[in-house]
């Protein structure tokens, strides 16, 4: 897809949660591609919950 920005952050299913961590701190384009990745898994999976792991 040209132009647009992977965060290369594994977005995994487990049960009807998805799983994903923040690696590093994000700026503004990673955050809007990170929530352009997201989003569409939640609504395509149909997901009850999103565990998003920030921690150090």
């Amino acid at each position: 897809m040209k132009g647009r920005v992977s965060t290369g952050v594994p977005i995994l299913r487990l049960g009807d949660v998805l799983v994903t961590g923040l690696l590093n701190e994000l700026d503004d384009k990673v955050a809007l591609a990170f929530t352009h990745e997201l989003t569409p898994r939640i609504s395509a999976d149909r997901v009850r919950g999103v565990l998003i792991d920030i921690s150090p």
